[in-house]
């Protein structure tokens, strides 16, 4: 039967011949952990992300995904979550103005605008779920989605990772969120910038293709089996022969 477990010694072995990567003992170690992680979750696919340097300590980073509905149960209590902190804030506000309405000073009529909401499960940027640890063999830390404020910040700042997710990002312009949520939008930008494929390996699905002509939206995609190995010189002649697989993350 398939497994979600990834081959990380062959992946090692590629990165080995680029003259790159981590040393044979770390990879297997990563692949104990990543076999432990698969072992305790309903894990579908699973990938060796790859490895952030922190000051104090450093991030493993996994890359999964559920299977299909074993993830809506912990969206949801996420999402109760915040529209109970949300519900929270804004009582605590009204009662504030209720208290201040007597002797309230002039207050501008500039209003911010609109929170952009974030993207759902399995769509964009939170098309996967990220998990790290800061050694192979300690516990796995689910990371939380990211929304589009965080990356834009994200994008504004220079920040050393510490290599705790509940670190203070201190920092200005301020970040909205701790070490987590900094990392995840680490995470989000570099996967979308960083993830190429020779041009014909990937292909979308008829339906996708029908959905959207002008190749907006496009986040599904699927090996070409007609898909014939372009020469190793022609790769290194041009770039043309290269394309993104991953959608870009729009500035804002």
């Amino acid at each position: 039967p398939e497994t979600p477990l990834p081959n990380v010694m062959e992946t090692a072995y590629y990165f080995e011949q680029a003259g790159i990567g981590l040393s044979s003992e770390e990879y297997y170690h990563i692949f104990l952990a990543l076999k432990q992680l698969v072992a305790t979750h309903p894990i579908q696919t699973c990938r060796f992300w790859g490895k952030l340097l922190g000051i104090e300590a450093n991030y493993i980073v996994a890359e999964v995904e559920f299977r299909e509905g074993e993830e809506e149960e912990e969206a949801e209590e996420e999402e109760t979550a915040e529209e109970g902190l949300k519900e929270g804030i804004e009582a605590r506000d009204e009662d504030e103005e209720d208290e201040e309405e007597k002797d309230e000073p002039p207050k501008p009529n500039y209003k911010p605008p609109p929170v952009i909401p974030k993207e759902d499960y399995r769509t964009g940027a939170n098309k996967y779920t990220y998990y790290v640890c800061n050694e192979p063999g300690k516990p796995w830390m689910k990371l939380p989605q990211v929304t589009p404020a965080q990356i834009v910040n994200t994008r504004k700042i220079k920040k050393f990772l510490v290599g705790k997710l509940d670190a203070a990002v201190v920092c200005y312009p301020p970040f909205p969120g701790n070490e987590a949520n900094y990392l995840r939008a680490q995470i989000a930008c570099i996967s979308a910038a960083t993830q190429v494929t020779p041009l014909g390996f990937y292909q979308f699905g008829e339906e996708e293709g029908d959905e959207e002509e002008g190749g907006a939206g496009r986040d599904n995609y699927e090996e070409n089996p007609d898909f014939e190995p372009i020469p190793v010189p022609e790769m290194l002649d041009t770039l043309s022969n290269w394309v993104h697989h991953v959608q870009n993350i729009l500035k804002q």
